[in-house]
């Protein structure tokens, strides 16, 4: 009867692989979020500096804005994947 059963210990060690490969999924989006965050924030960047160029007030009023924006997006993205490191 013991043979047809799964153990809890295998169930267990399941269990924690899964865990393992949803920990690893989770960094791995996270890393590829502050890649893309990055490359928001640079055209953002020359968008607003282009702006500055042309005293475009509003658009770079509105570049900057957005720039806080991915920028406290980023820090969190960055700080969650601290604490999963």
């Amino acid at each position: 009867m013991q043979g047809t059963q799964p153990s809890l210990n295998s169930q267990s060690i399941s269990l924690q692989n899964d865990a393992k490969v949803q920990l690893t999924a989770l960094i791995d989006n996270l890393q590829y979020s502050l890649q893309r965050r990055h490359e928001t924030v640079s055209a953002l960047s020359q968008d607003a500096l282009e702006h500055l160029k042309e005293q475009n007030s509003q658009q770079i009023e509105h570049h900057l804005l957005m720039l806080e924006d991915e920028m406290r997006l980023a820090r969190n993205d960055w700080a969650l994947l601290e604490w999963l490191r």
